[in-house]
């Protein structure tokens, strides 16, 4: 049955007889394209074309564990295949037009390392999707220590899609790993040069699945593996481009030239919803000192450190911001219990609405209309935002408490042309009542107990900082229905940031109740986020972008820049620190998102340094995802990057993402308002389209240029020096199908 099983992935071809090799002597296969020769001991593999007679490594030699084990190899010109007994694999290759196919099959559970791709030269090239895609040259010391201090890393974490590319003597190469899950990457500094590796597990609930590799050679362009990529997903149909989800979904339209950003401070009430502070003071003095005013129950119900911040805020002299926010939090919370108290079954948006208005009955004429608070929210902030000439924007809120608060300016938001909608998460569940917790990880008693990832020893792993449990996608499914059905009810928005869904970290669950594997942990969560799209019309986005999410997310944070250094002390822990990112505090405007601060010396080069950088991305689905950054690391965070980033934006087509409250926003839109005028035309522009050219225009690769079709060519000076007639940290836009361009300059 076995011979017949092998013989059969080889597609026999009629009137040739198949040819017994010696087991454990290399093997030729061949076609008119190319020669591949391997060795089935070692799993060494190396290609040659037809106008080139040197050959090409495919994978470097590795030690047989036994020797001899290879057996019932079966060899036909385009095709071989053997059973390898050490390894416990069922091994095939096999020619299909110009590319080499390598498929393992496990007999039992089991791992496989395969390919190990060594550095030819000092001179080659890596070129991987890290990101948006990394040019990383094999002999760069900086390099090899930053990889390998993170390795071996998951390939879904690591890679935004499932390939990686060599550029030496005149060519590519290209893997592409059909199946992405249940690899391990791991990079090694080998004689001053780097060396990556591929390990597949073939786990106990995976063993059947085969592990299947093909290999490419390609042109000398840095982004030929990005093509590759897209030509073979185009092939298997899994190529949804944002065109075709517009057609789902006319919604998806407006990310098309949308810049990105969160909004903070939209609590119920704000510091900006009180229009009479001298009076709305006098109110709080008159209701602490007599007990009878409309006002004294709501002081009365206050705790030991809210009556504090009452106590201060009257005494002091001048009514600081500070103050001011203790005082609004003080009655937020009031808002909530009240609304509670009345209207214990309504929903959260009655109860809210219920609890706002109450509060306001108790200071009459010192609050604006309970329709129109919100901060940032409200409709009137909306409108000045639509007034300073931005019309695409996607809004997001780090809580759908905010929109329950203010459906009036998610209205306003949505009539505006923007998308909004909430941040959430089902990547942790918490115990029911545990402190310290966040609203995305409650759910209850039962899928708490049941619901969680199982590793193979039958623990639970351990959710997000350390805290409750990791919970599957299988067991969440009727949760993610109620949850989000509930909000949609109560607030119109039209967008919805699934967080972690598309990051690639995956798991096989050893559950008895919900066992799945990654596979199909990463189907269930495509499976979420295409309902929520379908069955509400949502604008879909998530972290990280990976490329199995792209068939039905349309944006992602966290593939222009990704989240950076974590742990390290200076940026994460040492206050004292230049380089620390910021507290999570105070609430209506965090310091990790507003503060800017300078990058720490040594991580430009991993994430900034446009030398190393290369549009993999936009190539490869550039058309089918919009990707930005990871929100923690806004377009403007650190100091003595932005320029750079702003340059990168408009030469990947990529938009910006900022964080905004109600203090920032006349100062926001003063400086941002530029700016969106060169990028949303551009973006609106390539949004649609996939990047179908990429260039390096001077030796030292500081002057790149990328081409959109017939559309636009956007060529970018990163460098302090001019180049030919485009000013230094300048780009030059060229919309090719209206014979103008526009010059931007990020010098100020």
């Amino acid at each position: 049955m076995r011979k017949k099983k092998l013989a059969g992935i080889c597609a026999v071809l009629i009137g040739i007889l198949i040819s017994a090799a010696a087991p454990g002597a290399p093997v030729s296969i061949r076609s008119e394209q190319l020669t591949v020769r391997i060795d089935p001991e070692s799993l060494a593999a190396e290609l040659s074309l037809p106008d080139d007679s040197r050959p090409i490594p495919i994978s470097h030699a590795q030690p047989q564990p036994t020797t001899g084990s290879v057996r019932m190899l079966e060899t036909q010109p385009a095709c071989t295949s053997w059973h390898d007994n050490s390894r416990g694999v069922d091994v095939s290759v096999r020619i299909e037009e110009s590319s080499v196919v390598f498929e393992f099959r496990a007999v039992k559970p089991g791992e496989i390392r395969w390919p190990v791709i060594k550095s030819p030269a000092p001179s080659a090239e890596f070129l991987l999707p890290t990101g948006m895609g990394h040019c990383i040259p094999a002999n760069h010391a900086g390099w090899l220590g930053h990889l390998a201090g993170r390795s071996p890393t998951a390939m879904t974490e690591e890679f935004s899609m499932p390939f990686a590319g060599l550029l030496s003597d005149g060519r590519t190469l290209t893997w592409i790993f059909e199946n992405e899950f249940h690899n391990s990457i791991e990079y090694i500094a080998e004689g001053g040069l780097l060396q990556l590796s591929v390990t597949h597990r073939f786990t106990r609930l995976a063993a059947k699945i085969p592990y299947t590799v093909r290999v490419m050679a390609g042109k000398a362009d840095p982004v030929e593996p990005a093509r590759k990529y897209r030509s073979w997903r185009a092939r298997r149909g899994g190529l949804i481009t944002l065109e075709d989800k517009i057609t789902s979904n006319s919604e998806v339209g407006r990310l098309a030239g949308a810049a990105h950003i969160y909004i903070w401070g939209a609590d119920p009430l704000t510091i900006s919803d009180v229009k009479d502070w001298k009076g709305f003071r006098e109110d709080l003095r008159q209701a602490q000192a007599h007990p009878a005013h409309p006002a004294r129950s709501l002081l009365d119900a206050m705790n030991a450190e809210e009556s504090a911040s009452i106590k201060t805020f009257l005494a002091a002299e001048w009514m600081s911001k500070y103050d001011k926010a203790q005082v609004v939090a003080a009655l937020n919370r009031q808002i909530s219990e009240t609304g509670m108290r009345l209207l214990a079954e309504g929903t959260e948006a009655q109860r809210i609405r219920k609890g706002c208005s109450e509060v306001a009955a108790r200071f009459p004429g010192r609050f604006l209309p309970v329709e129109d608070w919100g901060g940032i929210l409200s409709s009137a902030s909306i409108g000045k935002i639509r007034q300073a000439g931005i019309d695409r924007l996607w809004i997001g809120l780090d809580s759908w408490r905010m929109g329950l608060a203010h459906p009036e300016g998610v209205r306003a938001a949505r009539e505006a042309g923007f998308l909004i909608g909430p941040y959430d998460s089902y990547h942790s569940i918490h115990r029911p009542g545990q402190s310290n917790t966040w609203e995305t990880a409650q759910f209850d008693a039962e899928l708490y107990e049941h619901g969680a990832i199982i590793n193979a020893d039958g623990k639970a792993l351990t959710g997000f900082k350390k805290m409750g449990r990791l919970l599957s996608p299988v067991s969440a499914r009727p949760y993610v229905r109620r949850r989000i059905s509930a909000l949609m009810a109560q607030s119109p928005f039209n967008s919805w940031f699934f967080d972690c869904d598309a990051f690639g970290e995956v798991f096989d669950n050893f559950s008895k109740e919900f066992s799945h594997t990654q596979q199909e942990d990463a189907a269930a969560r495509l499976e979420r986020m295409q309902w929520a799209a379908r069955e509400y019309g949502l604008v879909v986005g998530s972290e990280g972008g990976a490329s199995y999410a792209s068939p039905v997310i349309a944006f992602a944070h966290g593939l222009l820049t990704p989240g950076i250094a974590w742990g390290d002390e200076d940026m994460y822990r040492n206050k004292e620190s230049k380089y620390y990112l910021g507290r999570y505090y105070p609430p209506d405007g965090p310091e990790v998102f507003f503060k800017q601060v300078p990058l720490k010396p040594g991580y430009s080069t991993f994430y900034f340094d446009p030398k190393f950088r290369i549009p993999l991305f936009p190539v490869a689905l550039g058309d089918s995802v919009v990707a930005t950054h990871q929100w923690g690391f806004p377009s403007r965070k650190f100091s003595d990057q932005w320029r750079i980033v702003r340059l990168t934006e408009l030469l990947y087509g990529a938009p910006p993402l900022e964080h905004v409250n109600q203090e920032t926003l006349d100062s926001w839109l003063a400086d941002f308002v530029p700016y969106y005028r060169v990028f949303s035309p551009l973006q609106r522009k390539t949004a649609l389209r996939p990047m179908t050219e990429f260039h390096w225009l001077n030796e030292g690769r500081t002057v790149q240029q990328s081409v959109f079709g017939k559309a636009a060519r956007i060529t970018v000076n990163f460098s302090d020096a001019p180049w030919q007639d485009l000013p230094p940290q300048s780009a030059r836009i060229e919309y090719l199908d209206e014979g103008k361009q526009v010059i931007y300059s990020a010098v100020r």
